[in-house]
C-alpha cells in the first residue's frame, strides 16, 4: 500500500504544482533579493493554491473514493486523504528549497531537502523500539511533520517583509506557466523510463527476476546519487547564476567540471563494486540477490548516458526551449517502451538494459545536437588534471592538519 501511495505522490507532484519551482530556479538564481522574491511569490502562492485546490476537489467531489474503489483499496481512503496533505506539504518544501537555491544557499537547501526526507524517521524508530506497531497513517503523518519542520527551518532565509510587499506579477506568472508546464512530461518521463521495464519483466517473467533487477538498479542508483546528484545540486545553481549574469565562460567551466567529475566518480565507484561487490553482497545480502552483482556494471551504462544528457538538457532549459525537451523526451520514451516490449520477453534483464541504454543514448544525442552542447564543454579542462591534483593536495594537507591538531 505504501508503494501505491508513493507512486500516486510521484505522479501528482509535477501535475499539482505544474513544476513552477523549475522556473523559480531558472529565472531567479543569482539575482537580487527583490527580483528573487518577485518570482518566488508568484511560484510559491500559485503552487500552494493549485495543490491545495486539487486535494480538496479530489476529496470533496468523491473522485478519490471512486478511484480507490476501482483499485480495490477503498478501505484506505483516510490514508490517501493524509497523502493529499503530504502532497501540499512537499510542494511547499520544494518551493522553499528552490528559494534557497536562488540565493545560492546550497548547503541550506540540501539540509532542507534531506531533513524533509529523513527527520520523520527518528520518531518512527523510537516508536518501533518501544514495541508499538507502525501504521501507514502514522508514517504519512510523520512525513508531513518532517516536511513542515524542514520548510519552517528554510523559511528563516526568506525576507518576509519584502515578500509581503512584493507585487504579484501576472507577467511573471504567464512566463512561468509557459516555461514550466512543458516540463511536466519530462518530469514524469524520467520515472517512466526507469520503472516501466519492471512491469514488463514482471509480466513476461517472474517476481524473482524483477527483484534481482531492482536490487542491482538500487545499487547503481546509490552510486549515481553519490557521484552525480549531490554534485549537481551543488553546481547547477551556480551554473544558472553565471548564465543569468551573462558569464558564459564561468557557466561552461562549471558545466565541464560537473560532467567530468560526475562521470569519474561514478565509474570509479562501479569499478570498485565490480572488484569487491560480489564478496560484499555475500556478507550482507541474501543469497538470492547475489545474481544482481553481475548486472550492476551493465546497468551503469544507462546511468552514464543519463549524465551525458545533462549538458544538453540544462542548456535547453537555460535557453527556455522547454518544448524541444518535451519532443526529445517523447521520442526517447516511445523508443524505450517499444524496445522493452520487444526485447524483455526474450532476453529478460538483458533486454531491459539494452532498451534503457538505447533510449537514454538517443535522448542524450538529440539534446546535445539541439543545444550544441559540445560548444559549451571546455575540452582542454576535460583532459587536464592539474586542478584535480591541486584539490587533492589541498584535501590531504587539511586532513594532515586536522590529525595533528587532535
Amino acid at each position: 500500500m505504501y508503494g501505491l501511495v508513493s507512486s500516486a505522490l510521484w505522479l501528482l507532484m509535477p501535475i499539482a504544482g505544474l513544476t513552477l519551482q523549475a522556473y523559480l530556479q531558472r529565472a531567479a538564481t543569482g539575482k537580487g533579493v527583490e527580483e528573487r522574491l518577485k518570482v518566488f511569490k508568484v511560484t510559491f502562492l500559485t503552487e500552494f493554491v493549485l495543490s491545495t485546490a486539487l486535494t480538496i476537489v479530489l476529496i470533496s467531489s468523491g473522485l478519490l473514493r471512486a478511484i480507490l474503489t476501482v483499485l480495490n483499496v477503498a478501505q484506505y481512503e483516510f490514508v490517501f486523504v493524509a497523502a493529499g496533505v503530504l502532497l501540499v506539504a512537499q510542494i511547499v518544501n520544494t518551493e522553499v528549497i528552490g528559494y534557497a537555491f536562488t540565493g545560492l544557499r546550497i548547503i541550506e537547501a540540501n539540509i532542507i531537502g534531506q531533513a524533509a526526507q529523513s527527520v520523520f524517521v527518528l520518531p518512527l524508530f523510537v516508536i518501533g523500539l518501544l514495541g508499538n506497531r507502525l501504521s501507514l497513517e502514522l508514517v504519512i503523518w510523520s512525513m508531513i511533520l518532517g516536511s513542515v519542520a524542514a520548510s519552517l527551518y528554510g523559511a528563516r532565509w526568506i525576507e518576509w517583509r519584502k515578500f509581503f510587499t512584493a507585487p504579484f506579477d501576472g507577467a511573471v506568472l504567464k512566463t512561468a506557466f509557459v516555461f514550466s508546464i512543458a516540463l511536466i512530461f519530462p518530469e514524469l518521463n524520467y520515472g517512466v523510463l526507469r520503472f516501466f521495464d519492471r512491469f514488463v519483466l514482471s509480466f513476461a517473467g517472474d517476481v524473482a527476476t524483477v527483484g534481482i533487477y531492482a536490487f542491482a538498479y538500487t545499487i547503481v542508483n546509490l552510486f549515481y546519487t553519490f557521484a552525480f546528484r549531490i554534485l549537481s545540486w551543488t553546481l547547477i545553481p551556480h551554473i544558472m547564476a553565471a548564465h543569468n549574469r551573462n558569464d558564459q565562460r564561468q557557466r561552461d567551466l562549471l558545466l565541464t567540471y560537473l560532467l567530468k567529475i560526475s562521470v569519474a566518480i561514478f565509474v570509479a565507484l562501479v569499478a570498485g563494486f565490480a572488484i569487491f561487490g560480489e564478496r560484499g553482497l555475500a556478507l550482507i545480502g541474501r543469497s538470492e540477490y547475489l545474481a544482481s552483482a553481475h548486472w550492476v556494471v551493465w546497468i551503469t551504462l544507462s546511468h552514464v548516458l543519463i549524465i551525458f544528457s545533462l549538458p544538453g538538457n540544462l542548456l535547453l532549459q537555460l535557453e527556455n526551449r522547454t518544448m524541444t525537451i518535451v519532443s526529445i523526451e517523447l521520442v526517447g520514451a516511445i523508443v524505450t517502451i517499444g524496445l522493452d516490449l520487444l526485447l524483455i520477453p526474450q532476453y529478460a534483464i538483458g533486454g531491459a538494459i539494452v532498451a534503457s541504454c538505447a533510449g537514454w543514448a538517443l535522448i542524450a544525442f538529440l539534446k546535445s545536437v539541439a543545444a550544441r552542447a559540445w560548444t559549451a564543454i571546455v575540452w582542454e579542462k576535460v583532459w587536464n588534471l592539474e586542478n584535480e591534483r591541486q584539490w587533492g593536495k589541498l584535501f590531504i594537507d587539511r586532513v594532515k592538519t586536522a590529525i595533528r591538531n587532535r
